[in-house]
């Protein structure tokens, strides 16, 4: 992972702590503007930290404060579908990242705004107009990076959700080995669906 590394919509900065633990350079990012004290918390909580290690910086991600090519890495945990213009925030992806930098993705997917969870959490943010719930659809995502800069578009990571994890008995292994009664393709079905649909996992590269 090319430093330093940008925690894109940071929230309370667990991620950014984490990079810092790991030996990494890294700046906390969001639209709050309660960063300033977040970073002494978790500085004053965990002498393990480098001070020097640990930047923050308040702003809107359609709209960053930093110069062009600052960031070899961009980390965006569970934050893109909060963001309004995806168009808008790629641009400022493909802007602050370095040259064969990435801009890597944890994200829910083309799911999430229907989902029975998300509803239910959209009713206790009814006080906050400006919060928003939106899917994450790797078609759309695509073709979205690829008109920002990112020529070769999105690199999909499937894996399975550990909530969604498929077991198998020795017999039914020996089904799947064989291929009989289409259990690999329910498989692969399965595995399409959460990585699609509910969770994702994706970069793009400058």
């Amino acid at each position: 992972m090319n430093e330093p590394v940008l925690d894109f919509a940071a929230g309370n900065a667990w991620v950014t702590e984490f990079l810092v633990l790991m030996g990494f350079r890294a700046t906390a990012f969001d639209i709050n503007d309660n960063l300033k004290e977040i970073r002494k918390k978790r500085i004053n909580s965990n002498l393990r930290i480098k001070k020097k290690n640990f930047k923050y910086a308040q702003g809107d991600g359609h709209n960053m404060p930093f110069k062009s090519d600052s960031f070899g890495t961009i980390l965006t945990f569970d934050s893109l579908h909060h963001m309004h213009d995806y168009d808008k925030v790629f641009s400022e992806f493909y802007r602050v990242i370095q040259e064969s930098g990435r801009a890597i993705f944890v994200e829910p997917g083309a799911r999430h705004s229907k989902s029975e969870e998300t509803i239910k959490f959209l009713k206790t943010m009814e006080h906050d107009p400006t919060w928003i719930e939106r899917d994450v659809v790797l078609d759309s995502i695509n073709e979205i990076a690829k008109n920002a800069g990112f020529k070769n578009g999105i690199r999909i990571i499937p894996t399975q959700h550990p909530l969604a994890l498929t077991e198998y008995n020795m017999e039914q292994w020996n089904i799947f080995k064989e291929n009989k009664d289409n259990i690999r393709n329910d498989f692969c079905n399965k595995l399409f669906d959460i990585n699609y649909n509910e969770r994702v996992i994706f970069y793009v590269q400058k």
